[in-house]
């Protein structure tokens, strides 16, 4: 394993000597590994001095996720007044200033629940993938409740709920992707292209873990489920 000075020597930028990989990387990989380096962009190395990171809201000094969070719910109040919320809401500071409110413009307060499930914009991808499987449903609340349901959406084989739940995890993971944008590249996607990246997600996927799922997008664009075995 590599250094960080020895990273630096060898160029950590899109073309840089440091980047070796074992096999081509998807495009969604490739976008990743641009980000990254534009991360690495501002990092500065000087020979004569230790760095060393220090999070002072723990006592190790040493970066936790708990702490990062607990930080985030003390700083706010999900009963915040409402021209408190107004004020916060500055259309004339840059939209990662503020975190707290969800990024799909619904103007709530937000929270994996929320973001994931119930906001006006994002909440409604599920109900647009379901459309797409052929079922028409009422999602539950809970998250625990909420994968189940999809996953059995196609019967309980291991087969099945494999390939629903792998649908499930590529909305989850098209969200969050599009929350990123939102926030630190101020880029949206439209509701249909985010469909799109969902069901183009999903086929890769279900693509490069089974052999024998030998189909065209296009087809499984138009109706996914019997190349699951699903025929309704």
């Amino acid at each position: 394993m590599a250094t960080v000075a020895e990273m630096y020597s060898l160029g950590w930028g899109e073309e840089g000597k440091v980047w070796k990989w074992r096999r081509r990387l998807l495009a969604w990989e490739e976008e990743k590994v641009r980000e990254c380096c534009d991360f690495l962009t501002i990092i500065v190395l000087q020979s004569n001095h230790s760095d060393r990171w220090i999070w002072h809201l723990h006592v190790s000094n040493k970066y936790n996720v708990a702490s990062a969070y607990n930080h985030l719910l003390s700083s706010t109040n999900n009963n915040l007044a409402a021209d408190h919320i107004i004020e916060i809401l500055n259309k004339e500071v840059p939209l990662k200033v503020s975190l707290f409110f969800c990024v799909g413009g619904c103007g709530m307060l937000e929270d994996t629940k929320h973001l994931f499930f119930s906001c006006d914009f994002f909440g409604k991808l599920w109900y647009g993938i379901s459309h797409w499987l052929r079922f028409h449903m009422v999602f539950p609340k809970h998250v625990s409740d909420h994968l189940y349901q999809f996953g059995t959406l196609g019967g309980f084989s291991k087969s099945n709920r494999s390939a629903f739940n792998l649908i499930w995890l590529s909305c989850v993971w098209v969200i969050w992707i599009e929350r990123i944008a939102r926030v630190f590249h101020q880029k949206e996607a439209s509701f249909h292209q985010l469909l799109d990246k969902i069901k183009l997600q999903s086929y890769w996927w279900l693509k490069g873990n089974r052999p024998s799922f030998a189909f065209s997008y296009h087809l499984w664009w138009l109706n996914p489920l019997p190349f699951l075995g699903i025929y309704l």
